[in-house]
């Protein structure tokens, strides 16, 4: 596994920001706001890429004309941070 230290930092983020089944709910407004990313598409990247790496999934919902994202935690048999 590969992954760049913002990544990383962008999967802590998720991390300490779900619950006990692991979903979190934050928003990419929110994880520019910690992490200090400020553009969304390079905090969707980092999630893109946190999916590729099968350590999160990723649904959608619209509710009220927003997409909303669903983040879920996923076992990982590797340690990469």
């Amino acid at each position: 596994m590969n992954l760049s230290l913002k990544e990383e930092l962008v999967y802590a983020v998720i991390s300490c920001n779900s619950d006990e089944n692991g979903e979190s709910h934050i928003s990419r407004k929110e994880i520019s706001n910690i992490t200090g990313i400020k553009k969304h598409d390079t905090i969707t990247n980092h999630t893109n890429k946190l999916v590729e790496e099968g350590l999160i999934t990723k649904t959608y919902k619209h509710v009220g004309g927003k997409k909303l994202v669903t983040y879920k935690l996923l076992s990982s048999k590797k340690d990469f941070m």
